[in-house]
């Protein structure tokens, strides 16, 4: 795929975070996420892979080695927005890293998690993969952690106007015409099907 398809799905997880002022992005690799930074947001990565944290320090990007599956040494409710881009799927157990985006993120914070299609028939071919995700997978270990919280959508879905408004009500803690329920299983209904 060009480089402006990648760019271009860089740019949709930005348009997520259009409010937040403080961004992490946990997997960085070597900051392609972090250069963009269309809202001027302040902007910080995380990364295991040494060699690529290194690259993006030549960048002049604000990036440091850390493992999320273990605690991490950020501070607790200091960042408004978290990017996840292709990570969780390598990771055999989630449950530290996400408690600690639970922890560093903001309670009025956006979590932008993106793992690859579940029925991308490569999937296992990547020896660094552990686990896919289905979206009604994912949404489940997602609201685990944060009841009423979560939007799935990847790239190429469409969501009505009207479920994306209900969905930010629902997560203001505003009342709404509909249930999350109601909205996500809208998303879901189609999740079963083989891709060709």
């Amino acid at each position: 795929k060009s480089d402006t398809h990648y760019e271009l799905l860089l740019l949709e997880k930005w348009k997520h975070l259009k409010h937040a002022r403080k961004v992490l992005d946990a997997g960085c690799g070597r900051g392609q996420l972090l250069e963009l930074n269309p809202y001027d947001a302040e902007v910080f990565g995380v990364d295991i892979i040494e060699s690529d944290v290194k690259d993006a320090k030549k960048k002049g990007l604000k990036v440091s080695v850390a493992d999320l599956t273990k605690k991490a040494p950020l501070k607790t409710s200091s960042f408004d927005g978290i990017v996840c881009s292709h990570v969780l799927e390598h990771i055999a157990d989630p449950d530290i890293m996400l408690n600690e985006f639970k922890r560093i993120l903001k309670n009025d914070g956006t979590l932008v998690i993106a793992v690859p299609n579940f029925s991308f028939k490569r999937f296992f071919r990547d020896p660094t993969h552990k686990r896919p995700y289905p979206k009604e997978a994912l949404y489940r270990l997602l609201t685990d952690y944060e009841l009423g919280s979560v939007c799935l959508l990847a790239p190429g879905d469409v969501a009505w106007e009207s479920d994306l408004i209900a969905l930010n009500l629902i997560r203001q803690g505003n009342a709404s015409l509909c249930s999350l329920q109601s909205v996500a299983a809208k998303y879901l209904v189609n999740e079963n099907r083989e891709d060709h």
